[in-house]
């Protein structure tokens, strides 16, 4: 599905796109959620599969960002502070997996980081 090469700022997915030009300088590469504890061997909630795709996005990063373009990361986290959003998902999960899940994504650990 990836270009087997580093992309340019011209790009061309076999079925995807027939036009792929675009302005590096009028562009943002959105990176989610790609960190240690969803792409980390061994991780929290480990997706090996993923990181079949780090690769491909640090060559579409390396590309965009020396032709202009802008990059933002979007990071899941846990905060003791913010409205708890994900209560249904907590009512779910044992104890001990909710504060595993609340320490994994919390900022500052080691499985929060990109």
């Amino acid at each position: 599905m990836f270009p087997p090469k580093p992309p340019t700022a011209s790009l061309r997915c076999e079925g995807l796109m027939t036009r792929s030009s675009f302005d590096p300088a009028h562009t943002t590469h959105a990176v989610v959620d790609l960190q240690v504890v969803f792409m980390g061997e061994g991780s929290l909630l480990e997706v090996p599969i993923g990181r079949g795709i780090v690769v491909h996005v640090n060559g579409v990063l390396q590309a965009l960002r020396s032709a202009g373009g802008t990059i933002a990361y979007v990071q899941s986290k846990f905060d003791a502070d913010e409205p708890h959003r994900w209560g249904p998902h907590y009512d779910r999960m044992a104890p001990d997996a909710v504060q595993r899940i609340q320490t994994a994504f919390s900022v500052g650990k080691e499985q929060h980081a990109l």
